[in-house]
């Protein structure tokens, strides 16, 4: 009997395990991919919503570091005029979503998520090249 509950505890543990996996990493990358990304606005400011270390790894030659955690009290500092086209992004264009938010409901006007760094590198080459 006692060998039989630690395998259902065990089951259990991998139940959650599996739930809080799917909620909190695939579903945030399911958002992104059911309502995509936006286009990167011509002559917008890049900012790199990431952390710092994920900045010090990799980042898009030009961009400004504003950690997501910090876009509403440090934005008005880097980009003061409401009015800048503003291109955003991240790891995989969530917290760039969730920075795009913030900006709009502070009156910033022209906001783009451009995705993940990969997905928005490519669209900046590509926006660069129709210039």
């Amino acid at each position: 009997m006692k060998g039989s509950s630690n395998g259902d505890l065990m089951n259990q543990i991998l139940f959650v395990g599996m739930i809080a996996i799917f909620l909190f990493v695939l579903v945030p990358k399911l958002k992104v991919l059911i309502f995509g990304s936006d286009d990167p606005l011509p002559n917008g400011v890049i900012i790199d919503v990431r952390t710092k270390g994920e900045w010090d790894y990799d980042h898009i030659d030009g961009a400004i570091l504003i950690p997501d955690y910090s876009i509403g009290s440090m934005i008005t500092s880097k980009v003061p005029d409401k009015t800048t086209p503003i291109n955003l992004y991240c790891a995989s264009g969530m917290r760039a979503s969730s920075a795009k938010s913030k900006l709009k409901s502070m009156g910033y006007t022209n906001v783009s998520n451009i995705g993940g760094i990969s997905s928005a590198r490519t669209k900046l080459l590509k926006q660069k090249r129709t210039l």
